[in-house]
């Protein structure tokens, strides 16, 4: 009765969009869906992917995540993220499916209802994932109020219970069809215990003999050809009546089946092929009763296989401290790191530094700028594995609050692309991959260009990026990009599309401080790095004239003083933040002490109380006692 409840449970339809998004996930172990190969490589897609891998407990989940990439539509990415969120949520009260144990039998069922005959282990495989099936759909029917996606998706699985309850009592550990499989083969095989028993007792005792003591190599038996003969010295070979089965490698050893052996090793070699005829019976039985079952035994792998995707990606998402991002409009990401590098850094002990990235809708193009080894590229990539992270559906490295867009389309333009091969230079090289996905650029579409143009003359490459973002912002494409071109740094002052940030920097230790401003430009500090670290005061005067002669030292010691008050800020932040943690704990002491103070008086109120009633109940026992005895009297009189 039970099991038909299941059944019928398993046979509730899911929602379409659900039904398409599971199905295409399982369509990319053939045809995978993946991003293009450079943003693959740039973004380093690979090293996030591999990390997923190492959370997958099955086969099929090992391929599924190997082809993880871009999922077709937002729609698909806000499912994900729910599904991934209820395993998330499963992980936080340190509970965990019970996925392992799994196997790939897909072509065990397939050769199955070809009328093949499985082996043992083959249906051995097949009965462990039908336990497997049945523990997982288990598990998520007592936690459907927390992962109700997934328990639509588990309650799919057919319990098998036929095929478990029928492998359970045929097999053994390992696929070893036990005695219980046919009571033929309990009888058959207790018949070759038996004929070796008698064998062994007949040869012990030969083996004893006088004589063969003299004709005997070594005082032991052997098999050959499945029958037991004697090791004999080749000298004494035909002082024994019986039939020679071979040699040792030494050629001083023949073995020998003494006559009087031979009629027993037939009658044991006889029912062992009666045994080995009986066990092909069954295998052939049970191999007919999961080809019954395959269409049902399938589905299972495929739910199991989605599951394992599923719980690698909460994994995951829980190692990076991930959050699920609301898909919008606009760009709203709360203490951003990058995944990556934040499980390096957090394997070491050092913690990452994260920035608040925040872009209204009209803005669509942000040009970070600062000094070398700041961050800057650090920044983009963070961006745009974020890009990525969305696309197929994974929480994001953010805090909470975080918003991003889902973004069809990701290019990058970063690192060298100089090509010896194809002539070409650095600038050359960026310009051939910017012209590879210029055209296809829209609204759906997110652009990385890490130091734009920096390969060739300063003010050519900066009127070309210039044109190149202006066109970008025209088709409404979100672009990000890094640069130390001065004329970049202006667009934004009269564009509302733009929008200038800058990565900190501490001129005192000259450390970068990996910190983001919005708003502001940021200076190179060429100078005043070059000033810091001992070169000479004459190559830096010269450098300052030059600068005031071209009227360019003026902007860089403006921005130079902003970041000097930006780094002020955030010390002053930081400080008024830890003064704000301070007190929220003091007023949570407090609320705590408040509470605790509250409680014991009401523990006092509940003792006097019960104290009280104690009294009163006394009293009225006495009261009581007196009616009774006044009664009395008045009844006597």
């Amino acid at each position: 009765m039970q099991y038909e409840k299941e059944r019928e449970e398993a046979e509730i339809s899911l929602d379409p969009d659900v039904e398409n998004l599971f199905e295409d996930v399982l369509a990319t172990r053939d045809s995978p869906e993946n991003f293009p190969a450079k943003t693959e490589a740039d973004l380093e897609w690979d090293g996030l992917r591999h990390h997923v891998l190492t959370h997958v407990v099955t086969d099929e989940g090992f391929e599924l995540v190997s082809a993880l990439g871009p999922l077709r539509s937002q729609t698909q990415a806000a499912l994900r993220l729910r599904q991934v969120a209820e395993y998330m949520a499963v992980l936080a009260g340190d509970e965990e499916a019970p996925l392992r144990g799994a196997r790939d039998i897909r072509n065990a069922v397939e050769y199955a209802e070809r009328e093949g005959v499985l082996t043992g282990e083959e249906l051995d495989a097949v009965g462990r994932t039908c336990d497997v099936a049945s523990r997982v759909r288990r598990f998520f029917k007592h936690r459907a109020e927390i992962a109700p996606q997934l328990w639509a998706l588990a309650q799919r699985m057919d319990p098998c219970q036929a095929i478990r309850e029928t492998l359970q009592l045929a097999l053994e550990p390992g696929g070893r069809l036990s005695d219980h499989a046919s009571p033929d083969l309990r009888r058959l095989r207790r018949e070759v215990q038996n004929q070796t028993e008698r064998i062994k007792a007949r040869v012990e005792k030969l083996l004893r003999s006088e004589e063969m003591e003299t004709r005997l190599q070594d005082d032991y038996f052997t098999m050959r050809e499945d029958r037991y003969v004697l090791p004999l010295r080749v000298s004494a070979k035909r002082q024994v009546d019986g039939i020679i089965h071979g040699y040792s490698s030494s050629g001083q050893t023949a073995y020998v089946e003494p006559a009087e052996l031979i009629e027993l090793n037939n009658e044991l070699r006889w029912t062992q092929i009666e045994v080995e005829q009986e066990e092909r019976r069954v295998l052939t039985r049970l191999s007919a009763l999961i080809a019954e079952h395959a269409d049902a035994l399938r589905a299972n792998s495929k739910i199991i296989a989605y599951l394992d995707l599923t719980q690698a990606l909460g994994r995951f998402s829980v190692d990076i401290d991930a959050t699920i991002p609301e898909l919008s409009h606009v760009i709203e990401l709360r203490a951003a790191r990058h995944p990556m590098l934040y499980l390096k850094l957090k394997r070491t002990g050092v913690q990452t530094v994260p920035n608040d990235i925040h872009m209204d809708e009209g803005r669509t193009v942000l040009i970070v700028s600062g000094p070398n080894t700041g961050g800057k590229t650090v920044l983009l990539k963070t961006l745009g594995i974020t890009a990525l992270m969305i696309q197929a559906g994974l929480p994001v490295a953010c805090a909470e609050g975080s918003k991003f867009p889902f973004l069809a389309k990701v290019f990058t333009d970063i690192g060298d692309e100089q090509s010896i091969e194809r002539d070409l230079s650095t600038f050359s090289g960026h310009l051939v991959n910017i012209n590879g996905f210029l055209e296809v650029c829209d609204a759906e579409t997110l652009v990385i260009l890490d130091e734009l143009f920096a390969g060739t003359d300063p003010h050519q490459g900066t009127v070309l990026a210039v044109a190149l973002l202006e066109e970008f912002a025209r088709r409404g494409t979100r672009t990000f990009i890094s640069t130390h071109l001065e004329g970049m740094k202006t667009l934004a002052l009269d564009d509302s599309r733009f929008m200038n940030a800058s990565m900190g920097f501490d001129i005192a230790s000259l450390q970068p401080t990996y910190e983001l401003t919005l708003g502001v430009p940021g200076s190179s500090f060429a100078l005043r790095i070059a000033d810091r670290l001992g070169f000479p005061q004459d190559l830096v005067a010269r450098a300052t004239e030059l600068l005031e002669g071209e009227g360019k030292l003026s902007v860089d010691q403006v921005l130079a003083r902003l970041e000097d008050q930006a780094t002020d800020l955030r010390k002053e932040q930081r400080r008024y933040e830890q003064l704000r943690v301070e007190a929220e704990k003091a007023k949570k002491r407090a609320d705590d002490r408040y509470h605790e103070l509250r409680r014991q008086e009401r523990e006092l109120l509940h003792e006097e109380s019960k104290a009280l009633k104690s009294r009163l109940d006394g009293a009225k026992d006495v009261l009581r006692e007196y009616l009774k005895s006044l009664s009395q009297q008045e009844t006597v009189t």
